[in-house]
């Protein structure tokens, strides 16, 4: 009886976690299907959209299903730590890429609404693939402290999951938040 309760938490776990890949997968390689084929949705600001879009499917096709094997067999993430070290490194840089395209969104409706002839002088098709090339770069910046020991990348047991741990280093997160 012990086992099948505590089997059934992991079981629930694994479900949850594989209906959201399904459906984080699926919405986003839609979202960037629908703005690739109709042309009226040719934005700027769209060109956001596909951004998160596209952050995001790094973390339902490559991050969550890490968590899932965690989830599953918490063996697997320490005996591969190469493996959880990469993983990582996609999680925390497209995670900080995903929020910052969030905030370039709400910065861009911003103008729009308020300061229309700022937008668009800052909002051209080139510039944002400048920021968009930007929002990359930061990722990666928020990720190479990891890498030098600052925060600690491994196997975290409270998600069962290649992450940083929030908790080891408070200077890291005060500068993964900034």
């Amino acid at each position: 009886m012990a086992v099948v309760e505590t089997e059934l938490p992991r079981v629930l776990m694994i479900i949850l976690v594989v209906i959201l890949i399904l459906l984080g997968t699926v919405g986003n390689l839609s979202i960037i299907l629908v703005i690739s084929l109709t042309k009226d949705l040719w934005t700027t600001t769209n060109t956001f959209i596909i951004n998160l879009a596209i952050a995001d499917l790094f973390v339902t096709i490559i991050v969550d299903p890490y968590n899932v094997v965690g989830i599953h067999t918490d063996q697997y993430l320490l005996d591969h730590p190469v493996q959880c070290e990469v993983v990582g490194s996609i999680c925390v840089i497209t995670c900080s890429v995903s929020l910052a395209t969030v905030a370039a969104i709400s910065f861009n409706r911003y103008l729009f609404v308020c300061h229309n002839p700022l937008h668009d002088r800052i909002f051209t098709k080139k510039w944002c693939g400048v920021i968009v090339v930007c929002l990359w770069l930061y990722g990666g910046l928020v990720d190479v402290p990891l890498h030098f020991g600052w925060g600690s990348h491994g196997y975290d047991l409270k998600t069962m999951g290649c992450t940083y741990d929030r908790a080891h280093t408070y200077g890291y997160t005060l500068y993964l938040l900034l």
